[in-house]
Parts: C-alpha cells; sequence; structure tokens
C-alpha cells in the first residue's frame, strides 16, 4: 500500500531536479517553446499532398465524417474505427463549414474522396481534409502537455519537462499525427487516464475514480485496443488500497462509468448494433490475419522500430524501467505499466503497423527522461565520476536523446514532402496515354483520372496474369513500388509474389519507368495495343 507520507503530497516532490526552483518560473516559455516545435513538425508536410491522399485509410474516414456534417447524420455508419475520432471531427467541421456558409452566403458543399485503388485518392473538398487534419494535430499537442503534466507528477518537473520534449519531437507521433485517423487520440485519452490513475494512488478519492473511467470510455472509444488502458486504473487502486475486498466497488464503480463513457460517446453501438458488432469483429480479424509485407515478428520489428526512432531513449526508458522494479517505486510503475503491457499485447498480433505503436511512444519518453534525472541526482552512482567529465556526458547524452528522433523526424518530412513519382507519373499519364484507354492500377499507383480513362482496380497487379489482361481489353497495366516493394524489399518471405511479378513484367512491354523521389513507378503496355 502507498504510504501516508506520500498520499497527501505526491511522490514526484522527492523527485530529483536538474534546475533549480527559482528557475522553474520560466517553465510556461518552455512549454509554449515546445508545443510550438511541436506544432510545426506537424503542419510541416501535413497538406502535402492534397489535393490528392496518398494515406490508405484517411479517404474512408474523411467520406464518414462528411457524411456526418452534410445529412447531419450521427451515426458514422461504419464501425472499423470507434466514433470518437469522427464525432469530434464532425463537431468542429460542422462548425467551421457552417460558419463559413452562413459568412459567404453558400450552402454547404463537400463532395466524398474519389478512390481509384487504396493509397491513390483525389480530395474534391481538400480544405475539409485540412480541417480534419489540424483537429488531428491539435489532439497530438494536448498529448504532448498532458504528457508533462504526468511526468511532473509522477517523475518531477525536469523529467515531465524532458518526456513533453520528447513526445514533440517523436517521428512516429509527428507522423502519424498529421493524418484523420484515431491513432493520436488513443494517446491523449491514454495519458489521461494514466494522469487520474496517478491521482488514485495519491489520494484515493472516488472523483479520480470517476475521472478515470471516462477517461477509460474515451480511449476505448478513440480505438478498441485502447481499452487495454484499464489495467493502469487496476494497478492504482491496489496500489493504494492493497487487496482489501471491500474496496473493489470502487473498481467495479469505475468500470461502469468507462463503460458508459463508451456508450456516450459512440451510442450507436447500441442503437445500431449489427453494424457495431460487423465493424469490430472485422476489425478485430484484421490484426490476426496476412497483410503482406506488414506481417510477422511483430514483436522484434515494434523494438527494431522504437531503435531507429527514439535511437538512445529506449536504452534508457529499459535502464529506468529495471531501476524502478528493483527499488519498487509504486507509482512511476502505475504510469507506465500500460505502455509496457501494451507493447506485449500487440507484439502478439501478426499484423504490425507504426501507427498501433503509438501509445508506446510517451512511455519511453517519461521513462527516458526520468533516467537522465536520476543519473543528474545525488543518488546516481556517477557522483564518483568528475564532476567536469560527469556534467559533460549528461549533456552528451541529453542531446544524443534529442538529435536522433529531430534528426529523423526532419529526415522523414524532407522524403514526405519531396515531389515523387506519384505525381511526375500521374501527369505523364493523364497527360499522354491515349484518351479512354483501358488502365490497370494497384493499391499506392498515381492517380489516373477516371473521367479520361477506363480504370480497372486490383489490389496487387500480380493477382492477374499478363494474358488475362489482354484478353480482357486492358491497354495498359501501372505498378507501383508502395505494393510491389514491399515484397522485393524482403525476398526470403515473398520469394513466391516477386516471381510473379518478375513474371508479369517480362510479359509487358515498359512504356516508362520513373523513380522521382526515390519512388518507382512502372507503366506497362499489353499486347491489346500492338
Amino acid at each position: 500500500m502507498y504510504s501516508a507520507s506520500q498520499q497527501g503530497k505526491g511522490a514526484a516532490t522527492s523527485q530529483p531536479t536538474i534546475f533549480p526552483a527559482r528557475k522553474r518560473r520560466f517553465t510556461p516559455y518552455v512549454l509554449v517553446g515546445i508545443l510550438i516545435l511541436a506544432a510545426g513538425l506537424r503542419l510541416w508536410g501535413a497538406f502535402y499532398d492534397l489535393p490528392y491522399i496518398f494515406h490508405p485509410d484517411e479517404p474512408v474516414n474523411i467520406d464518414s465524417i462528411q457524411n456526418m456534417i452534410v445529412n447531419g447524420d450521427a451515426n458514422p455508419h461504419d464501425f472499423r474505427y470507434p466514433a470518437l475520432m469522427y464525432d469530434v471531427d464532425a463537431v468542429v467541421g460542422g462548425l467551421y463549414f457552417k460558419t463559413h456558409s452562413v459568412l459567404t452566403g453558400t450552402p454547404i458543399s463537400l463532395h466524398p474522396p474519389l478512390s481509384i485503388a487504396m493509397g491513390s485518392t483525389y480530395a474534391p473538398s481538400a480544405d475539409a481534409v485540412v480541417v480534419f487534419r489540424t483537429v488531428t494535430i491539435c489532439a497530438g499537442l494536448l498529448a504532448v502537455l498532458v504528457t508533462f503534466f504526468v511526468g511532473g507528477r509522477v517523475f518531477g518537473h525536469d523529467a515531465g519537462v524532458g518526456a513533453a520534449l520528447l513526445v514533440a519531437i517523436s517521428p512516429i507521433l509527428v507522423a502519424e499525427g498529421r493524418f484523420v485517423t484515431p491513432d493520436t487520440w488513443v494517446v491523449l485519452f491514454s495519458l489521461l487516464t494514466i494522469l487520474w490513475a496517478v491521482r488514485i494512488v495519491q489520494s484515493g478519492q472516488l472523483s479520480a475514480y470517476v475521472l478515470s473511467g471516462i477517461a477509460i470510455g474515451a480511449t476505448a472509444a478513440a480505438k478498441y485496443n485502447g481499452a487495454i488502458v484499464c489495467v493502469a486504473v487496476v494497478a492504482a487502486h491496489f496500489v493504494h488500497y492493497g487487496v482489501n475486498p471491500r474496496e473493489w466497488w470502487r473498481l467495479a464503480f469505475s468500470g461502469a462509468v468507462s463503460i458508459l463513457a463508451f456508450i456516450a460517446v459512440m451510442p450507436f453501438a447500441i442503437l445500431d448494433f449489427h453494424g457495431f458488432m460487423e465493424g469490430w469483429t472485422r476489425q478485430v480479424g484484421i490484426y490476426g490475419t496476412r497483410h503482406d509485407g506488414m506481417e510477422g515478428n511483430a514483436l522484434f520489428w515494434y523494438l527494431s522500430e522504437l531503435w531507429s526512432t527514439c535511437g538512445v531513449a529506449i536504452i534508457l526508458a529499459i535502464c529506468e524501467l529495471i531501476r524502478l522494479a528493483r527499488a519498487k517505486e509504486a507509482l512511476p510503475l502505475v504510469a507506465v505499466c500500460f505502455g509496457v503491457l501494451y507493447l506485449l499485447f500487440i507484439g502478439m498480433f501478426n499484423l504490425r503497423n507504426d501507427r498501433t505503436l503509438l501509445p508506446v511512444v510517451p512511455c519511453v519518453a517519461l521513462l527516458a527522461s526520468s533516467f537522465i534525472v536520476f543519473l543528474w541526482s545525488k543518488q546516481s552512482a556517477l557522483l564518483r565520476v568528475s564532476p567536469t567529465v560527469r556534467s559533460l556526458a549528461l549533456i552528451a547524452l541529453g542531446v544524443a536523446l534529442v538529435v536522433t528522433p529531430l534528426r529523423v523526424v526532419i529526415e522523414r518530412t524532407l522524403n514526405l514532402t519531396r515531389i515523387d513519382s506519384r505525381t511526375t507519373a500521374r501527369e505523364w499519364i493523364n497527360s499522354n496515354l491515349p484518351e479512354h484507354s483501358r488502365v490497370a492500377v494497384e493499391s499506392y499507383s498515381p492517380y489516373v483520372d477516371p473521367a479520361r480513362f477506363s480504370i480497372f482496380q486490383s489490389e496487387r497487379a500480380i493477382d492477374h496474369a499478363a494474358d488475362w489482361y489482354a484478353d480482357n481489353g486492358i491497354e495498359y497495366v501501372v505498378l507501383s513500388q508502395g505494393l510491389f516493394g514491399r515484397y522485393f524489399t524482403d525476398p526470403q518471405r515473398h520469394a513466391a509474389e516477386i516471381l510473379r511479378y518478375q513474371t508479369l513484367m517480362r510479359s509487358l512491354t515498359l512504356v516508362r519507368a520513373f523513380d522521382d523521389g526515390g519512388y518507382s513507378v512502372l507503366v506497362y503496355r499489353t499486347g491489346t495495343n500492338g
């Protein structure tokens, strides 16, 4: 059980510090600077593809949100994801477009995204995409702020500032925090859940159970797997009250509140139960099935991704986790248990992708920042080292902690905003191929104008042989690195698919190859046009 002295003051008051208290009056200015940095990194490249959309999942989400706005229908009619993202975007978007309609005297006009294949979409209402992506960016900025509050309450002021900075510049959080997807919302509400779980440890007040229950419900209403954050509240309860059965009603009460909060956000889980169950089971099934180029060795892949984007932070986080476990520091372990268990949970599935990893990143940031502060403290074994050497070593470590993610996020954003073959090939195809040609495209191909050409969509070009294309009157076949590249980068796993691509390529006539921006697009001619 948490000690009485700690319950009143909170564990953060005894944490080591780097900067003297008199200098912390600058904290608001530092936080504003961090938020400006976070906003700048996310806005940079957020709208680079418009009016085209390269993200594979955004168009469906955008279409659902726009239908809610135009039709005034609170039911998103799409339950692959829960309703929180749809609701927030529909409210904000509705206010924006209704205000614009009143000021300009024109009716609201939102047109659905036009997709010819996955990852190949044109957005007639590009301004709506800007609004919805901006809402996601704002959620990411709130997550940076909540990280500071969690870090300050649990690990101390300095660790909170450091963790907020790491979350602000995280390559994964920045990259995925630009799109109309629910993952950034999971990060935000899981952090809010942890914040109130910490309050349970420190006070045991019923209000903390209520607020943590609301936050759990909101996290689950952002993405179904976010419900795992309830482990933080369970851990917090047992840290404060022990295993006393007479206090279990508090957990049950918090659980009931979380269910009510979930239903309040998405009442159509009940009102449209059939649609909800269909969407939920389909989403669960996706994570257990095959997804070419994104399957296998999930846990190792996630750890590798953390290493490549966080650098030394992942090592420091592991060191701090071991230190806290050995010292039996209950409050910090409550704060990070969700991140650890969530990583193990997603590591059990076959499917893996960057977005699923997002909720783990704040946990890494909190632990890494805490360990840096600990190394600077009087409890650190580094006290035996010369003060000058110690200071230089810790400054170098701190710089390394920031430089790696900042370098990665800048490099990735530069690559993101660079014109590549999806643009140059699109312009060439739409200008040079004969009008009304029958063109087959696979996923992630350039957007071929359906008003000019007859489009045949296939997820993978190799799903049909060269003779099939010719027999069905298809004159051109467009291949995209976004799809075939995932096979060629893993030849051991995908030898059969590579052979099929090589056979298809040999059987067709190459018309034009594009490799702009390091992205390959190949345009082939079949035998139907000589």
